[in-house]
């Protein structure tokens, strides 16, 4: 897949929205454009949700951008969604639509 056709992303609808000053941040797209928003990453920790690693991923990986502190304070089930969004972008595309191995 070339970098100018990247992966759509997903759409993750906060259950708890995030303000900032006078806006509400009511979802969250996730999305995997290039290896590079991973450095410094462990895929492993990345692929077991591993807090810590998800805080450091997931402001290079969402629209609008995500601060580190906003994702410490955020709701537990809004955070695993992210997290598990991240973590999808990570498995083969074939994996991701349920096809089967050939």
């Amino acid at each position: 897949m070339s970098d100018t056709n990247p992966l759509p992303g997903e759409k993750v609808v906060l259950e708890k929205p995030l303000v900032r000053g006078e806006t509400r941040v009511e979802s969250v797209m996730v999305h995997l454009h290039a290896a590079v928003q991973l450095k410094g990453c462990s895929l492993r920790d990345l692929l077991d949700m591993e807090v810590d690693a998800m805080i450091v991923a997931l402001p290079r990986c969402t629209q609008p951008p995500l601060e580190q502190h906003e994702l410490a304070l955020m709701n537990p089930f809004d955070f695993l969604a992210l997290a598990t969004e991240l973590s999808n972008f990570l498995l083969p595309l074939r994996s991701r639509l349920g096809s089967p191995t050939a």
